[in-house]
């Protein structure tokens, strides 16, 4: 099977969970998962084997696989590591951060935070927010130019999502505004390339973003 097949699969299985056609917690049969995904028992092999070392499902004994349940210790230790991962990466981030990087995201997050200021309709901003968050974590660890990290990363964000949708935390407008001024400090301190001032502003922003994965909104 070709890798590019496997990833193919791993992303159909992705997005059926986010779309619930997959349910969270519950076990399924191979043959059910050939049919939701629209594959045959070889590939599924193939696949059951990368999630499971993603920890997407657990196999059961004569049972089937139990897809993930987020539960508040999978929250707490996939957060955990999502922090390992960007305090790892921050440093070598803020080295090789551009002025123009850190002049465009600041512009984004400035109309972000307008935006959600006079929208009457905060939740319709939520995709779009979302997509601005993840794109700005995601930039950081990708400084380190090692894809088995970023990869990582991706996934633990995946997850952390998976469990705010399962669990219905659908950030307000408070909590996104938050989020984007916390975002505006740390570009304020990269611009300093104060590497104490840095690590501060992220640490403030994770501490934040901690108590709303694992406490709600």
């Amino acid at each position: 099977m070709k890798i590019s097949d496997i990833n193919q699969d791993l992303d159909s299985f992705i997005q059926k969970l986010l779309s619930e056609d997959i349910k969270v917690g519950v076990v399924v049969r191979q043959a059910e998962l050939c049919e939701i995904l629209g594959i045959s028992k070889t590939p599924l092999r193939e696949l059951l084997v990368l999630l499971t070392e993603l920890e997407f499902i657990e196999v059961k004994p004569r049972a089937g696989f139990k897809v993930l349940y987020p539960d508040i210790e999978f929250m707490r230790e996939n957060m955990q590591l999502r922090v390992i991962l960007e305090n790892s990466a921050i440093e070598t981030f803020s080295e090789v951060v551009t002025s123009g990087w850190i002049e465009e995201q600041t512009l984004e997050h400035e109309k972000a935070l307008n935006d959600l200021e006079l929208v009457d309709d905060p939740a319709s901003l939520n995709e779009s927010i979302f997509e601005l968050d993840r794109e700005f974590h995601r930039t950081i660890v990708a400084s380190l130019k090692n894809s088995a990290v970023s990869k990582a990363h991706e996934y633990t964000q995946i997850k952390l999502q998976i469990a705010r949708q399962v669990h219905r935390r659908i950030p307000p407008r408070k909590t996104n505004m938050i989020a984007m001024q916390d975002h505006l400090t740390i570009l304020a301190a990269l611009a300093t390339h104060d590497l104490t001032r840095v690590r501060a502003a992220l640490d403030a922003h994770f501490t934040q973003s901690a108590r709303n994965t694992l406490v709600g909104y």
